[in-house]
């Protein structure tokens, strides 16, 4: 089984993973995922939520367990989730 990035926040990549579920009939900019931090009394700035979001999608792809992705398209992201 693939190992999640080690951070000092692991939970910061679970919380932005819940902020995509929860929002997963709609594709999400920066923008979009930085309010709902800002609306859940939590702060986050673009520049680590871009940080945040390449190690999150690279922890997926390399999970082979994985059932889920997250689709990039323009400049905005959508949890999608497959079975294989």
């Amino acid at each position: 089984k693939a190992q999640w990035p080690e951070q000092k926040s692991p939970e910061n990549l679970y919380y932005l993973l819940t902020i995509l579920q929860k929002n997963r009939d709609k594709s999400l900019t920066y923008e979009d995922i930085v309010q709902q931090y800002i609306d859940d009394n939590k702060q986050m700035s673009i520049s680590s939520l871009q940080v945040l979001m390449s190690r999150l999608r690279n922890a997926i792809r390399k999970d082979p367990e994985c059932k889920f992705l997250i689709n990039k398209k323009d400049k905005s992201y959508r949890f999608v989730y497959y079975k294989k």
